[in-house]
C-alpha cells in the first residue's frame, strides 16, 4: 500500500469505530425499552454508511457482514415479537463485534472471530424472519432468501 492508501484505510477504520459506537449506543436504547422501531432502524443506517465504504474500498467480506447487519436491523425494526427481538439485538451487538475484530484485521491484526458460531446465529436468525417482507420503507424490498443468500455469500469468503 502507499501512504495514500494507508490514510485512505485509517481514515475509513477511525470513522467505522465512531460508527460501531453509535450502533452499541442504539442498541442500548433498544435493550432499555426506548422507542425500539426507530433504534433499529437507526442501526441499519448506521451500518449502512460502512457497508457503502467497503463496497468503493473493495472490503467485499467487511461489506457483506454489514449488508447483513443492515437488513437484521430493518427486519427487526419490523418484527412485533418481542422475545425474538431480544435475541436479534443481542446478535446485532455481535455483529458490532464482528465488524470491529474485522476493522482490526484490515490493520494487519489478527482478531478472532468464531465466524462458524456467527453464521449458525445468522443462519437461524434468517429462519425467524422469513415472515418480515419488507425490511423498511428506507430500503428497496429484498427477493426472497437475500439473508440466506448473503449468509451463503459469507460462508464463502
Amino acid at each position: 500500500m502507499n501512504d495514500f492508501d494507508d490514510e485512505e484505510l485509517i481514515s475509513f477504520i477511525e470513522e467505522a469505530e465512531g460508527i460501531c459506537n453509535e450502533m452499541e449506543q442504539a442498541l442500548d436504547n433498544v435493550e432499555n425499552g426506548l422507542d425500539e422501531e426507530i433504534f433499529l432502524e437507526q442501526y441499519g443506517q448506521l451500518i449502512d454508511r460502512i457497508y457503502g465504504t467497503c463496497s468503493i474500498l473493495g472490503y467485499s467480506k467487511l461489506g457483506i457482514i454489514c449488508e447483513l447487519g443492515k437488513l437484521i436491523g430493518y427486519k427487526a425494526s419490523q418484527h412485533k415479537d418481542m422475545a425474538l427481538r431480544a435475541i436479534i439485538v443481542a446478535v446485532l451487538f455481535d455483529t458490532v463485534d464482528v465488524v470491529r475484530a474485522q476493522l482490526k484485521n484490515l490493520q494487519g491484526a489478527k482478531a478472532p472471530i468464531n465466524m462458524t458460531v456467527f453464521i449458525g446465529r445468522l443462519e437461524w436468525l434468517s429462519e425467524k424472519l422469513k415472515s418480515v417482507e419488507r425490511a423498511s420503507m428506507a430500503v428497496t424490498p429484498k427477493a426472497p432468501g437475500e439473508l440466506d443468500n448473503l449468509i451463503k455469500k459469507l460462508d464463502e469468503t
